[in-house]
């Protein structure tokens, strides 16, 4: 199946493991640049080059939390100084919490605090210039 993929660029978060790493690999099947970040280095070193191994595609990989501020940021950066544009944003990061979500407040760690919304926002920073995108915004995301 032809997705019309070939030459885009797909950012993907939480990209070294489980459904990250299985969008990375079908994205690149379809011919996208691929750029995927984690937490954990050596699994993301690995996960770069399964990618790569199965599929030909040009792989970035960034260590970075998006829960840590200026981690998503410096992820978007590094993707737009390698290819250029981001095409393709997935989302994919996440921690599981587990209790009421009324029970979260100032004191529960950001990546528990996860409030989740889609609204229109600009995208300034190159991810599709001048026009409206529906962005799920999680606390600590992109």
């Amino acid at each position: 199946m032809d997705l019309g993929l070939t030459g885009k660029v797909a950012a993907i978060t939480g990209g070294s493991e489980g459904i990250g790493l299985a969008t990375a690999q079908r994205l690149g099947e379809e011919g996208a640049r691929v750029a995927i970040c984690a937490r954990r280095a050596d699994t993301l070193r690995d996960a770069a080059e399964a990618v790569r191994a199965a599929t030909g595609a040009e792989v970035l990989s960034v260590v970075a939390d998006v829960a840590k501020p200026g981690d998503p940021e410096r992820f978007v950066g590094e993707t737009l100084g390698r290819f250029g544009r981001i095409d393709v944003l997935v989302n994919n990061a996440g921690r599981e919490a587990i209790g009421p979500f009324e029970a979260a407040g100032e004191g529960t760690p950001l990546w528990a605090r996860t409030r989740i919304s889609a609204r229109p926002v600009s995208c300034p920073t190159g991810l599709a210039p001048g026009r409206q995108n529906f962005i799920p915004l999680y606390a600590g995301g992109l």
